[in-house]
């Protein structure tokens, strides 16, 4: 088995980093500044690798 892609989302200041198949890397043909969707698993998620930082607003922000 071959190992997968990672892929990088630059989000605002932050990053998320995701491993996919080659087999979905090439069926998606990602270039290097392309817009990309991303979905979060709460289950997939390396405790160790989230970063730690303390973010608070004045108000509720409705995310777009």
């Amino acid at each position: 088995m071959r190992p997968g892609v990672m892929v990088h989302l630059t989000v605002g200041a932050d990053e998320i980093v995701a491993r996919i198949s080659r087999s979905a890397a090439g069926q998606l043909a990602f270039q290097p500044g392309d817009a990309a969707h991303a979905v979060l698993k709460s289950m997939s998620l390396a405790r160790d690798h989230i970063a730690k930082r303390t973010v608070s607003y004045s108000q509720p922000r409705r995310l777009k």
